[in-house]
């Protein structure tokens, strides 16, 4: 009832709807140990028509492209935005990267039109990043802004991140996300 109120329709299939229970208080592990070991995963119930429903408990939760798990460790979803800015830059790579009519200016736009746009979608919700979070982007973007400037083999070795921003006249990774 209390969904359909605000016209919102619950879809029951696995993986669709789903409930991430945050245990809190002195008897918490207990709670949770007795509410798995009686009911699995699921909270059973009957609808407003008599029916049999349930909604499985999960302590991770994936919605258009975006990952939450218990805890609130954004590493999962950062790993999966990385990876997939990593296929994408594999099929970019080779098409414009390899290109020497297309100035690395030029590079770089497409880059931030195409891999980021889509890496970082959403970003902009995330709450502050912890150290091996940031990390983890920022190592990512500046692999590719060293494609761009084909530095991203042995000519690159000694080439700081900081001359390869400036080379790029772009922002650092980590105020780019921020922007986007």
């Amino acid at each position: 009832r209390e969904f359909s109120a605000f016209g919102f329709v619950i879809n029951y299939a696995k993986g669709k709807s789903e409930i991430i229970i945050h245990w809190k208080g002195p008897k918490a592990a207990v709670c949770k140990l007795e509410f798995f070991a009686d009911g699995g995963d699921k909270i059973c119930f009957t609808d407003s028509k008599g029916r049999a429903k349930y909604i499985v408990v999960t302590d991770r939760y994936q919605h258009v492209g975006s990952i939450y798990v218990l805890g609130g460790s954004l590493m999962p979803e950062i790993i999966s935005r990385t990876s997939s800015m990593r296929g994408s830059f594999l099929e970019i790579r080779r098409k414009v990267l390899r290109n020497s009519n297309i100035s690395p200016k030029e590079k770089l736009v497409i880059i931030q039109i195409y891999l980021i746009s889509k890496g970082f979608f959403q970003a902009g919700t995330w709450r502050k990043l912890r150290v091996q979070e940031a990390r983890k982007i920022h190592c990512s973007l500046m692999n590719v802004y060293r494609a761009v400037l084909k530095l991203d083999g042995p000519y690159g070795k000694g080439v700081t991140d900081t001359e390869v921003i400036s080379r790029l006249e772009t922002l650092a990774p980590l105020t780019l996300v921020v922007w986007l």
